[in-house]
């Protein structure tokens, strides 16, 4: 499964050189450098397996910013269900058909 990240909004001198690390802050991976923003890139395989991940940001005069975020699960929905509910949290879907039945 693709885990996508967004950055929408970031404080610091441009350019930001993005790194992608495990939730403690090790294990980090340059992903590219960003001018503008919003910015979206996956994180590759086999990186994109944990639940959560620290978000790394170098502003162009060395200062860190960094963000620890989970992840949440987000499918394209097309699926038939035999009673429950259905809670999606901070997810964009696009088409698919939802069914449930009592």
């Amino acid at each position: 499964m693709a885990v996508q990240v967004t950055i929408y909004n970031v404080t610091g001198q441009t350019p930001f050189d993005v790194y992608i690390c495990q939730s403690g802050g090790t294990g980090c991976f340059y992903m590219t450098t960003i001018s503008t923003l919003p910015y979206t890139f996956d994180i590759p395989v086999p990186y994109n397996n944990a639940t959560s991940y620290m978000l790394k940001l170098i502003d162009d005069n060395g200062c860190v910013i960094t963000s620890v975020q989970e992840v949440t699960p987000c499918y394209d929905l097309d699926c038939t269900i035999s009673g429950g509910t259905i809670n999606i949290l901070d997810c964009t879907l696009s088409g698919g058909t939802v069914i449930i039945y009592p």
